[in-house]
């Protein structure tokens, strides 16, 4: 039954200026949410032989990327991950739990591009709920989390799978299928060797199966590097233990390897030996041995070539308010304002104190004023006792002085003498 490529459940932008977008969003999420970034040692990555050199004959030093290295599994303490017993007592393996995020940039492992030909070394062991599942043992993602090349258990079917991407631009997936010695909780070795035209398995340093490969296409490093990921959900990691894995420049490698660090099987029964026999010649010398496997730390290497410039980020929060500055000098007078609209009558003002005497008035006299209206008649008055004329002459003519008097008072007082006859 022919596997299809699971992809990141994550959409393709069809809108060029969503592309840029989400590519960038994707470079700064691996940048802030890989666990171990933070951390990394940036002078341990290979950054001088990032891509292989051509190979010559006899040449067995080709350059290869030790992922547990890369990762700095073996020195830094990461969320998910803690130390276990390897294959043998004396191997040291990682047990990668739910909680692993184990994801960093793929231009930290190979920041000069990806090898056109190369072989993958993985040494590792399912547990129990695992050995069921399909997920990626090792994959690369672009920058929008499709997938570019990995390598696949699929334990539905009990096979594995190597995805790579063709030159048209489209997934191609070689399956090797029957594979049932490989899902179980032991621990295996599996290589992979990629070449030009296919691609070759080994399980347990046994060679199993060439399969044919369409051209490949050039693998897009702008993304992210996985490790023990669901296929069917790159968010959600799967519990094994990891003890090495390697990517090579030489895609036959694994002929070359050996399964020592795998643990010893039990052998078969022996015979009951016989006498001795005869001793024979001393046969003829044999070939090289295999050179041993690559070692976790070496020398420190030469300071690496500076790096591209990376994408422009995203613009920062709004600081913190600034000192207060030094007041301005004084600015030129302004123009005097038009006259404004005449304001409400106020309130009627509190009654002020009293003025100061006035001047007095000229000495002399005004002219006398008209003579006023005449008086309202007052109520007849009672009968007196009589009196005589002159008596009362001389009261009108009194009363009439008292009048002027005070309705003049500049008047004069004249004495007024009459004699009645």
């Amino acid at each position: 039954m022919e596997h299809h490529c699971a992809l990141l459940t994550r959409k393709r932008p069809r809108n060029p200026a969503m592309l840029l977008y989400s590519s960038t969003c994707m470079a700064l999420l691996s940048l802030l949410l890989s666990p171990a970034l933070g951390q990394l040692d940036l002078n341990r990555l290979d950054g001088d032989t990032a891509v292989c050199p051509p190979m010559r004959n006899g040449q067995d030093d080709l350059p290869g990327f030790d992922l547990i290295t890369q990762f700095q599994l073996d020195v830094i303490p990461l969320k998910g991950v803690r130390k276990v017993e390897g294959s043998t007592p004396l191997q040291v393996a990682y047990r990668l739990d739910r909680e692993a995020n184990f994801q960093i940039p793929t231009r930290l492992n190979f920041p000069r591009g990806f090898p056109d030909e190369y072989s993958v070394m993985v040494t590792f062991r399912m547990i129990k709920n695992t050995v069921n599942k399909v997920w990626n043992v090792w994959q690369v993602v672009d920058e929008d989390g499709w997938k570019q090349a990995g390598l696949r258990l699929n334990g539905d079917q009990q096979a594995l799978e190597y995805f790579l991407m063709g030159q048209d631009g489209n997934l191609q997936t070689v399956t090797f299928p029957g594979l049932s010695v490989l899902f179980n909780t032991k621990w295996h070795k599996v290589m992979i060797g990629v070449e030009r035209d296919q691609v070759t398995l080994y399980v347990d340093c046994q060679a199993v199966d060439k399969k044919p490969i369409k051209g490949k296409g050039p693998v897009n490093t702008e993304g992210d590097t996985l490790i023990g990921r669901l296929d069917t959900d790159a968010d959600a990691s799967v519990v094994f233990e990891l003890q090495w894995m390697l990517i090579h420049c030489d895609p036959k490698r694994a002929n070359r390897e050996n399964c020592q660090e795998l643990p010893i099987t039990e052998p078969d029964p022996k015979p009951i030996p016989g006498p001795p026999g005869p001793t024979g010649p001393e046969g003829p010398r044999g070939p090289h041995g295999e050179d041993g496997r690559d070692g976790r730390d070496g020398l420190p290497g030469s300071p690496g070539s500076a790096g591209t410039s990376g994408a422009k980020g995203e613009q920062g929060e709004i600081g913190l308010p600034g000192h207060r500055g030094m007041p301005g000098l004084p600015g030129a007078a302004g123009i005097p304002g038009s006259m404004g609209p005449r304001g409400p009558v106020g309130e009627r003002g509190l009654q002020g104190f009293p003025g100061p005497a006035g001047s007095p008035g000229p000495e002399t006299a005004g002219p006398p004023g008209p003579p006023g209206k005449a008086g309202t008649p007052g109520d007849e008055g009672n009968i007196g006792p009589e009196v005589s004329v002159q008596m009362r002459i001389t009261s009108y003519i009194t009363t009439v002085y008292d009048w002027l008097t005070r309705t003049h008072p500049a008047i004069k007082t004249y004495r007024i003498c009459f004699k009645f006859s």
